[in-house]
């Protein structure tokens, strides 16, 4: 009998919500997840609560739709969090803050992908920026630690600054994306505007901006 361990990507999403009533943020949940169901169920998420609601049931709430909470994120970072009455880790501001410190100076090489991305395909750039020649379709998936270039339509998910890098940016020709993500941070194709041409994606504090480039 042989045991063998191979790393596996799965990206990571920062879930922020400052509902107080749990009816809103059960709402407001399901309808992300009907929105694209394969990204965020089953996927790994900090838990940011900004709202009045005890943390302990909005981690069960995420649970009990194949939500995987592996930490809780606070903005109080000197002060103790009963995250860990939970059986979580806290994930502190000054942790995110040297993630984007990192990512600004570290210089990554890229990686190039000449081919069309198709449907079904993951392509990752672990550590890297990644340049697709050509387009990427529906139901594909290209996640990058840096910068994403597609010079074509972007028509799958695209995850950049996957490690935590709130300075990497998506960059696209034809934005028709079921997904779009910067460090965590999403939106879905029903929740961005429909803009011609290229179009830039980047984070402005948390909110995810689209940016029209011609």
């Amino acid at each position: 009998m042989t045991i063998k361990l191979k790393a596996e990507f799965q990206p990571s999403f920062r879930l922020i919500t400052d509902a107080n009533s749990i009816h809103d943020f059960e709402i407001a949940l399901d309808n992300h997840l009907k929105q694209s169901p394969a990204m965020v169920a089953e996927s790994r998420v900090i838990l940011e609560n900004n709202g009045s609601l005890d943390t302990s049931i909005l981690i069960q709430l995420c649970q009990a739709r194949k939500m995987l909470v592996w930490g809780v994120y606070s903005r109080i970072s000197d002060e103790p969090t009963h995250s860990d009455t939970l059986g979580l880790p806290w994930i502190a501001p000054s942790q995110i803050n040297k993630s984007q410190q990192g990512g600004a100076n570290h210089q990554r090489q890229t990686m190039v992908i000449s081919k069309p991305v198709r449907s079904g395909v993951q392509i990752y750039a672990r550590d890297k920026n990644l340049v697709v020649m050509s387009q990427v379709g529906a139901g594909a998936e290209i996640i990058a630690d840096g910068d994403i270039q597609v010079w074509g339509p972007l028509r799958g998910r695209a995850i950049a600054g996957a490690s935590g890098d709130l300075n990497s940016s998506i960059i696209t020709r034809d934005l028709t994306a079921e997904l779009v993500s910067i460090a965590g941070i999403y939106r879905v194709r029903d929740d961005m505007p429909e803009l011609q041409g290229a179009v830039r994606v980047y984070l402005d504090s948390d909110n995810l901006v689209t940016e029209q480039l011609d």
